[in-house]
């Protein structure tokens, strides 16, 4: 089972990379890729396999895990 932690995001945070002023949990993965991947879709549930993916011009670095 993945594990990891429940943190908040919110605007302006270097954590979610300045995506729209909202604060939503997510689950954040020890593994960086399902963590960053987490942050661009907010809600949608972390399951093994997901990538972490440009959007909007930001690169995996801009996701917080390094």
């Amino acid at each position: 089972m993945p594990t990891g932690e429940v943190v908040t995001t919110g605007y302006g945070k270097t954590s979610n990379a300045g995506f729209p002023n909202e604060r939503r949990e997510v689950f954040l993965d020890v593994t960086p890729r399902w963590t960053c991947e987490g942050i661009y879709q907010f809600v949608k549930p972390i399951t093994p396999g997901m990538n972490c993916t440009r959007k909007s011009g930001q690169t995996a670095g801009a996701c917080g895990t390094g």
